[in-house]
């Protein structure tokens, strides 16, 4: 494992010039923006976040290392390539740790006292971690996705607390910026380079998204999208008021009776949260095919038992679209598909025709009849004959660092289906109203007398209206329990189906 790891290290890190007395790293420390002490970062050197007028930014270290510093960093470096070649399997400690004390031996009397700790750490991740990247990630628990523009300008971070920050780490080049992306997605099996210049990627709960040259006029871009490790359900929404019981129950109801939903809403603004949210209402006797692009986002979990995820890929001639046909072939019960853009989104449409529901996010910054609107012109151009199957929208919004809400829950009521006779018109013989369902504040008071869906639920359960009031507070108290008794989403789904199926 060491030996195939090293001799990569020495392909990729000094590939022409192994024997030369430096090596210099690919990255580098600039100067730091100066400014009011926000947030300590602890951890194995000095991190912290600090705040200048209106611009935060997360600052490595008490300062940029001097010039003759980084020669003997670069001296170090070759150093510690060497020493860990010749090793081989004998270390017993980690690599990381057997690299730091390496170069902190080799940069004894080269520097200053007070500097040995920093170069070694930075001569640790650039010879056996991911360079800027693996800092970056040590600190997964603050930081939502690391961001790099061009390779010779400073690496930017999305960070919970503070937004967009600055950091003083930058690629020193272009072929540094590749080869560290590379060693970073190594696993799994992509590479970014002349032949494939753009490259999706998911390396354990990190989604990645990188380019080089041609298409990345800068010689290179990147975003690194980081999990936490588990995914955010309904527990996590009720606890943080993105969702509430009332809510979540008209949802639940939606889900049940097989009505064709899109959740909407601008990058960030928390739609795969929503989606994987409302997965764990699905009856866990249905068969539910996923599908999404190149990366696993919903890695959907709870009561269902019968699941079959589907991938596409926009570079490999399989895509989105060719898996919604495909997965009609599989005979589900629904389909959930990570994100529509382009022609997939005609196609689920089409199924949700034929009579599969459907579960998709869509990016607009549009919501009510905005999401129609986008869902008939290209790149998704659905005919208007099949557009009428979309039942719900719901649309997320962010309000603040760390605050995602829904903005509105739309229900369609459409001619063709004998659902309206009124409304705004679409196509040439089409007409669809849109009625608010919900909205920031909650259920509309009205809900219960308006809502298609609640009269489509009494229908099929034989209710009346008293009844199915009491069916509905029944959900609402089901939600509210497991909630308040759950203790994370896995605890959550299990309570849900143990009081839901007694």
């Amino acid at each position: 494992m060491i030996s195939k790891l090293i001799s990569k290290i020495l392909r990729e890190r000094a590939p022409s010039h192994y024997d030369s007395a430096e090596i210099p790293l690919g990255f580098r420390l600039t100067e730091a923006i100066s400014g009011e002490t926000a947030c300590e970062i602890p951890g194995r050197i000095s991190k912290r976040i600090v705040k200048n007028g209106s611009i935060y930014a997360l600052v490595i270290g008490n300062g940029q290392p001097s010039g003759s510093a980084m020669h003997a960093a670069a001296f170090s470096k070759a150093k510690v390539i060497s020493s860990l070649s010749s090793a081989e399997d004998k270390i017993s400690i980690s690599l990381f740790d057997a690299a730091r004390k390496m170069a902190m031996d080799s940069l004894a009397g080269r520097v200053a006292p007070s500097e040995v700790d920093m170069l070694a750490y930075l001569i640790a991740h650039d010879t056996v971690g991911y360079g800027p990247i693996s800092i970056l990630l040590e600190d997964g628990i603050i930081i939502e996705e690391i961001e790099v523009s061009a390779p010779n300008e400073q690496i930017t971070v999305y960070a919970r607390d503070f937004g967009r920050c600055y950091t003083n780490l930058e690629f020193t080049g272009e072929q540094s910026f590749r080869q560290n992306i590379n060693r970073f997605i190594y696993d799994s099996e992509k590479e970014l380079s002349s032949n494939t210049p753009i490259i999706d990627a998911q390396v354990g709960n990190a989604r990645v998204h990188a380019q080089i040259r041609p298409y990345a006029v800068s010689g290179g871009a990147a975003s690194i999208r980081i999990g936490q490790g588990r995914a955010l359900g309904a527990y996590s929404l009720l606890r943080n008021k993105t969702l509430s019981p009332d809510v979540l129950a008209y949802l639940w109801l939606a889900i049940e009776s097989n009505v064709n939903i899109i959740i909407s809403g601008a990058p960030g603004s928390g739609k795969t949260t929503m989606i994987y949210a409302l997965s764990q209402f699905v009856p866990r006797q249905c068969k539910v095919i996923t599908i999404e692009d190149d990366v696993n986002e919903l890695n959907l979990s709870g009561p269902l038992f019968n699941t079959v995820a589907l991938y596409g890929s926009k570079y490999s001639g399989i895509t989105a679209k060719s898996q919604v046909l495909n997965a009609l072939r599989l005979r589900p019960d629904r389909i959930i598909c990570g994100e529509i853009r382009g022609e997939e989104a005609a196609e689920l449409f089409s199924g949700a025709n034929l009579g599969t529901p459907f579960m998709t996010t869509m990016h607009s910054s549009d919501e009510d009849l905005g999401v129609i609107k986008k869902l008939l012109v290209k790149p998704m151009s659905v005919e208007y004959r099949s557009l009428s199957m979309l039942d719900l929208s719901v649309h997320m919004k962010q309000t603040g660092l760390r605050e995602r809400r829904i903005s509105s829950i739309i229900e369609y009521k459409w001619l063709s289906r004998a659902e309206t006779e009124v409304g705004t018109g679409v196509g040439q013989s089409d007409i669809v109203k849109s009625t608010c369902i919900a909205g920031p504040e909650g259920i509309a008071p009205n809900m219960a007398d308006v809502s298609k869906i609640v009269k489509k639920h009494i229908a099929a359960q034989g209710l009346t209206k008293k009844s199915w009031k009491t069916e509905f507070e029944r959900r609402i108290q089901i939600i509210r329990s497991s909630s308040e008794s759950a203790k994370d989403e896995k605890t959550f789904s299990e309570l849900l189906a143990d009081m839901w199926y007694q």
